[in-house]
């Protein structure tokens, strides 16, 4: 029987227990792995200050290191607070005979501003354990301190990045929240002439305590799962940016993450696949309803918690028909990931309006739109040739950048319910109408439908 993949995190604890070792060990375990921990610090803290530090004693360091390392398969390590540096010393004398890959966050100064790592303890660090590690996960002001240069944009974390890489490890990965840029970019380098930038959105929260470690944590879980370094960075990206977005206000200063976002997703989505079943059959029962559908098919989709990506977001596999008789058919099965690019544009959507969770795809003929927009839709186009030739040659880019755009353009507050397209090249038109509840979706899908009976009739 296989053994459960064990890491190991040696950092400071956190007693308001939103960063530090209570943050690793919750990330470890969230992805499945088991966690081991060496206490370097003990922090009195909250989400508004750091109160007192205490540190034990190196030696004391060394023995916990030592007894973990000698009962548990670490298949992968990282460190966090080490505060001074005869600790970082020990850490290093204690790993210095270990093969597994070893990620340092070097954790310098707290949310709060208190300070996490002494000036002596700086120079031990560069000079003894970067050159162990695998990877580096400085923040801005970290790079600063270790590259010994001020960051201001992006040339100077390009110089920063061959610096530190000079330092000895395998790959550096410095965070870029602390700039003022409108995507969040993560600089990612393994050679100093070979840089990836990672963009992320930003999310609006102020949820930040225990980003780094949770980071740093996340990417030492997804190496004792066998990913290799890029994709284990890539992998813990997403789950910090779940948990950012999951986030609620816990704390009177800068809060944590929801480190169980994932837990909660996975825990709704048995309820959502019967929900999103459960829709399909009204929909099936609406008399009519084909008349609204796409020739090709409708597609219909329902987000879990949180969701704004795609692979979030549970939809039918396969689109629903209609029969020769008029009658819709639909997918007997359910995925996350599937109605593909009614999932784009609700996960597009989400990100300016995040209580939209239903989404249904319609038919895009000026008569849909108009009987829409009587009943009650705020409807808004978009061009899809336009779009396409500002993006890449792919549905769901060509979706994401055009939805984006129309709510955008939308004020504050008042983005629409609906969003579509007309036709363009390869593509037919299409009515993406988006609602908070099915009850409320399909009551709307039936208003639309009388209001075509009632215009097909003369009334």
């Amino acid at each position: 029987m296989q053994s459960t993949p064990q890491a190991l995190t040696i950092a400071g604890s956190d007693s308001g227990g939103g960063a530090g070792i209570q943050a690793d060990l919750k990330t470890m375990t969230m992805l499945g792995v088991f966690g081991t921990s060496v206490v370097t610090a003990l922090t009195a803290q909250n989400t508004r200050e750091v109160r007192a530090i205490e540190a034990p004693s190196p030696g004391f360091v060394s023995n916990q290191l030592a007894a973990v390392l000698d009962d548990f398969d670490i298949r992968a390590a990282k460190t966090g607070m080490l505060y001074s540096a005869p600790i970082v010393s020990a850490v290093a004398d204690g790993l210095a005979d270990c093969d597994f890959p070893l990620v340092v966050d070097p954790v310098c100064v707290a949310q709060s501003g208190a300070k996490l790592l002494d000036d002596a303890a700086l120079d031990v660090l560069r000079g003894r354990l970067l050159p162990m590690a695998a990877l580096v996960t400085p923040n801005i002001p970290e790079t600063e301190l270790l590259a010994g240069m001020e960051i201001r944009g992006r040339e100077d974390i390009l110089e920063a990045l061959g610096r530190i890489l000079e330092m000895g490890p395998k790959a550096v990965l410095i965070k870029g929240g602390h700039l003022d840029t409108p995507a969040l970019t993560d600089w990612y380098a393994e050679h100093p002439d070979r840089v990836l930038p990672l963009m992320q959105r930003r999310v609006g929260r102020g949820s930040l305590h225990g980003t780094g470690c949770t980071l740093s944590a996340a990417i030492a879980a997804h190496l004792s799962l066998g990913l290799p370094m890029d994709q284990a960075v890539r992998a813990s990206q997403r789950f910090l940016h779940l948990g950012f977005r999951g986030a609620a206000n816990i704390g009177k200063g800068v809060g944590p993450l929801n480190h169980m976002a994932r837990l909660e997703q996975l825990q709704a989505a048995p309820a959502a696949l019967e929900n999103l079943a459960a829709f399909g059959r009204l929909l099936a029962a609406l008399p009519g309803f084909c008349r609204l559908a796409p020739e090709d098919g409708a597609e219909a989709a329902f987000c879990l918690p949180y969701a704004d990506d795609p692979s979030e977001i549970v939809g039918f596999q396969g689109r629903m028909s209609c029969s020769t008789t008029g009658e819709l058919v639909v997918p007997p099965r359910c995925e996350l990931g599937g109605a593909p690019l009614a999932s784009v544009v609700l996960a597009a959507a989400r990100r300016r309006r995040p209580e939209l969770r239903w989404i249904l795809s319609l038919a895009g003929d000026e008569a849909v739109r108009a009987a829409l927009g009587e009943a009650g839709w705020s409807v808004r186009m978009f061009d899809w040739d336009a779009a396409a030739a500002e993006s890449t040659p792919n549905k769901a880019n060509v979706l994401s950048l055009g939805v984006s755009r129309v709510l955008d353009d939308q004020e504050q507050g008042r983005a629409p319910q609906a969003v579509g397209h007309g036709a363009g090249v390869g593509v037919a038109a299409r009515i993406y109408v988006m609602a908070e509840d099915a009850n409320r979706l399909a009551q709307s899908v039936q208003k639309t439908l009388n209001v075509l009976a009632r215009t097909n009739a003369g009334v």
